[in-house]
């Protein structure tokens, strides 16, 4: 039997471990997230420096618990820099050994002709093995014990504190299979979002096949990755070279196998994206290395969802019979797979051999080298002794085909002569995707006349039948005469069809441009006629989440061009918070042709929001009160779509990164994106060229008033994703939240989210929302902290709780409670906006908003000194044309003014105009 590890202190990354122990104290789990979230993602040290810690939770992390239960004792790189090992020491004095192998060019030579091309896009990839015991030694002493979930997830952290680790394979001495419970929890972490925000689909194990525990992990776990060590193709065969392959039949795990890759594939609907096992084969001279074999294996294989990973045999220092096979029996080898039974098959390529690192060395010399305590653990089981080899799996080593074990961490880290990070080809991952590499412009501002065709034939078949049908029943019932036997009637019925046709393709190409009047005369009173106002919102989403609305066909005019931030926008008018607050139709809002779109606010943790109803139209005012109170699905729901709309951008574009991507590995999937415009080294969030997606950030009703640790969780959970953020402290609909906007409240919150911004790899701008109902002091008081903490901006501004004399609507409106926006809104925030370029000289952006519905009404803001400015109540009441108006009415006056959009910014302080 396994011996169990028995860790004291215990491993603070052990999820079971600390959240019974939180359980057991009445301690909320919600903090072992926010304390993985700051160790992982923000670099804490100790418990001290995680905030909103309660203090029964300090005391118990502080007297049971440990950040870290190993250490890495050395790290050792090879001569070319492909390979660096850690020697890692756990908390009983075993050790371990990881790798990470960072892979130069595959060998083009060994892919059929037919995919070589392919291929050639593909340039790197980085393996670090982890959490079982990694070498072969560990295999010749015989296994002592299993590692928990947080040795595990250790592994990972020594390994991106040397360089950041975007896939993980667990392979190597041990099965992780038979440590299920380990494995699964570490796996958990990895993807969890708090901490390593893996996609699964960048994880891989590697299994000698226990069948009970494959199903069970197409249950738990569908989407990781599958390495299957078969390195036989018949049973007999592969129970000499793999004694422990004994427990179940080669038949039964390939039907195991087969069904894992099943479930998969169903949920993917492009043949090209299809997933495949990993089928793991060291060839070893005159064991398995015949040609009788190699059909034996062929016939095994051929149509199944697989990559026949090859590994010839690697000599190590321990005494054994095997021997690695020539160069020209591994080709005849492949060749014969490959050719005559169309299997795909990969040739692994062998690093880090000058440090015996490369497969089945690990250990061996450290060992013959005098050294004590060799590498113990790992995912699935592990410490040793003993003397005998009894395995493959010993001499395959983590880095090979390894039957299972030791967690392989694989990213790409290569650099290429311009420096940028190389692309991956995940060599060792389980899933096998069609290498195609990415070389693209993104701009759906400026859409190509093929793209426009591809959308009229997705779309408008359906547009083009009715249209027939309807012309052909009007003319028939006109023509009442007309008999088949009538010379005229087929003409009439071409002429009809035609007509048909031609009028249908009219009328899609209308109704998909935001110019249609038909949206602002027809559609919008019609929702306001049928619908309540929260739900012709909602429908207004639906319906642009689903591709239902239309898009901007034309260009922005160079008068309309802005520079914020450093970044260039195409046209200063963008959407603001409130409209999406979900992030569920990004793309289609910025197909109306905003130069920005803010999605929320978003708080942690989901909440329903005020009671309903809660939105109030106020038509004769064009005007809105509502009361919403941050109804948010939660940091962790939005943060999956905006992971979602990166892969869904990145299969439109070819890429292999879109079934691997993750929240962390975005940053270096974004230099394999050509989306951002020429020399601008700033790529965006926003898919579009151009253009600026911003993330509101709320708080949860439930939080303490004066507690600033939702903005701090969100700029952590959020920022990854975002061209700006932006700190929301102006609802009126949040209880005490407004409050945050005096001095001292601002100042200690901002100073907090700023640095939390500048704890993450990409640091978006940071901006501040304030209220329209802010007396002067209190504006002098916000643009002095702004100033002095270093914000970026400002947005000016949100609803307010006035009701001005000039409303007209009934008196039983005006008493409803909630935020007022829309055109009453806007001499008050030009005040403020006035007022706070003022106090700071412009040099503060700012972002106007509040009542705009015309090109006059932007170009106020601008003269008063905003630097773009944001719609929202307008265009519920006047549609998606709203865009395409402002832009025109302010690109005509600009012109007739001989000025540019920043030539006017401010001029009502600076005599400019």
């Amino acid at each position: 039997m396994v011996k169990k590890r028995e860790l004291s202190p215990k491993p603070m990354f052990d999820e079971t471990l600390l959240i019974e122990a939180f359980n057991a104290h009445n301690i909320s789990p919600k903090h072992a997230q926010r304390l993985w979230r700051y160790f992982v993602q923000q670099g804490a040290e100790s418990v001290s420096q995680v905030p909103e810690l309660p203090k029964a939770a300090i005391k118990l992390l502080e007297a049971e618990f440990t950040p870290m239960t190993s250490r890495v004792v050395s790290l050792t790189d090879n001569a070319d820099g492909s390979t660096t090992k850690l020697l890692v020491e756990l908390q009983d004095g075993q050790r371990i050994e990881s790798v990470i192998m960072r892979y130069g060019d595959v060998a083009l030579a060994s892919f059929p002709e037919e995919e070589r091309e392919r291929l050639k896009t593909e340039d790197g990839s980085l393996k670090f093995r982890s959490n079982k015991r990694a070498t072969l030694s560990t295999g010749t002493m015989g296994l002592l014990s299993n590692l928990s979930a947080g040795e595990i997830l250790e592994q990972l952290i020594h390994a991106n504190k040397v360089e950041r680790i975007r896939n993980v394979v667990f392979m190597g001495m041990g099965e992780p299979l038979d440590n299920y419970s380990a494995v699964l929890t570490a796996i958990k972490g990895m993807v969890d979002t708090a901490r390593f925000g893996l996609s699964p689909a960048r994880i891989s194990l590697s299994t000698v096949g226990v069948v009970p525990r494959l199903l069970a992990l197409a249950r738990d776990m569908p989407d990781v990755g599958l390495a299957l060590s078969l390195h036989a193709p018949t049973q007999e065969l592969r129970t000499q070279i793999v004694p422990t392959a004994k427990g179940w039949h080669i038949d039964r795990i390939m039907e195991a196998t087969d069904a894992f890759i099943a479930q998969q594939n169903a949920r993917i609907k492009s043949h090209n994206r299809r997933r495949h096992v990993l089928i793991e084969y060291v060839l070893i001279a005159g064991v398995n290395d015949s040609h009788e074999v190699a059909h034996q294996l062929g016939a095994l294989l051929r149509g199944r969802d697989v990559l026949l990973n090859v590994i010839p045999y690697n000599p190590t220092s321990v005494p054994h019979d095997y021997k690695p096979p020539s160069a020209e029996a591994t080709r005849s080898f492949v060749e014969i797979v490959r050719k005559q039974y169309d299997v795909h098959t990969l040739l692994r390529q062998e690093l880090g051999q000058d440090i015996s690192s490369a497969c089945g060395q690990l250990v061996i010399d450290s060992i013959s080298g005098g050294r004590k305590n060799a590498p113990a653990a790992s995912g699935s089981g592990s410490c040793a002794t003993g003397s005998k080899i009894a395995d493959l799996e010993d001499l395959a080593g983590p880095g090979s085909a390894g039957g299972s074990a030791s967690g392989v961490r694989s990213r790409t880290a290569k650099k290429t002569a311009g420096g940028a990070s190389a692309k991956s080809v995940a060599a060792a991952a389980a899933s096998f995707h069609d290498p195609r590499g990415m070389d693209v412009d993104y701009d759906s501002s400026v859409r190509p006349p093929n793209v426009v065709a591809g959308e009229m034939q997705q779309h408008a078949p359906s547009v083009l039948i009715m249209y027939s049908i309807a012309s052909l029943a009007i003319l028939f019932s006109t023509q009442p005469d007309l008999t088949p036997i009538d010379p005229v009637g087929p003409l009439l019925a071409v002429v009809g069809c035609v007509a048909g046709v031609v009028g249908g393709v009219f009328a899609y190409v209308y109704v998909t441009d935001t110019r249609a009047s038909v949206y602002k005369w027809a559609v919008m009173p019609f929702i306001h006629a049928a619908y309540d106002p929260e739900e012709g919102h909602r429908l207004s989403i639906w319906a642009a989440k689903h591709g239902l609305v239309p898009r901007e066909r034309t260009t922005d005019d160079s008068v309309l061009h802005v520079e914020l931030w450093g970044k260039k926008i195409t046209n200063p008018l963008g959407l603001a918070a409130g409209y999406d607050k979900h992030a569920e139709a990004v793309d289609a809002l910025f197909g109306f042709g905003f130069g920005m779109v803010e999605i929320g606010s978003v708080t942690p943790k989901p909440q329903p929001g005020n009671p309903k109803p809660r939105m109030f139209r106020l038509p004769q005012d064009e005007a809105v009160i509502n009361r919403y109170g941050f109804n948010s699905e939660g940091h962790e729901a939005v943060a999956r779509r905006l992971q979602a709309r990166i892969r869904k951008f990145l299969h439109k574009h070819g890429s292999v990164l879109a079934d691997t991507l993750s929240p962390l590995a975005w940053l270096s999937a974004a230099d394999d994106v050509k989306n951002a415009a020429p020399g601008d080294a700033v790529r965006r969030r926003s898919l579009h060229n151009d253009r600026l997606l911003g993330v509101n950030l709320g708080k949860n009703k439930i939080s303490p008033a004066d507690s600033d640790a939702d903005y701090i969780d969100g700029v952590a959970a959020l920022g990854t994703y975002a061209d700006y953020l932006v700190i929301n402290i102006s609802s009126p609909n949040t209880p005490g939240l407004r409050a945050l906007q005096r001095r001292e409240p601002i100042e200690r919150l901002l100073r907090d989210a700023k640095r939390a911004r500048d704890a993450l790899a990409h640091r978006p701008p940071l901006v501040v929302k304030i209220a329209p109902d802010l007396s002067d002091d209190e504006i002098d008081d916000i643009a002095a902290v702004v100033e002095s903490v270093g914000v970026d901006g400002v947005i000016i501004s949100n609803t307010t709780v006035s009701r001005p004399d000039s409303l007209h609507a009934d008196a039983k409106l005006k008493r409803e409670f909630g935020g007022l926006s829309g055109a009453p809104v806007l001499p008050l925030s030009l005040r403020v906006v006035s007022e706070f370029y003022k106090k700071t000289g412009g040099r503060v952006p700012i972002i106007g908003c509040g009542g705009i519905r015309t090109g006059e009404d932007a170009l106020r803001f601008a003269r008063a000194g905003a630097s773009v400015v944001q719609v929202y109540t307008a265009l519920g009441y006047q549609g998606p044309g709203l865009v395409h108006d402002i832009k025109s009415d302010v690109t005509e006056r600009l012109k007739k003014m001989g000025k540019t959009w920043s030539h006017v910014v401010g001029a009502d302080h600076q005599g400019k105009l």
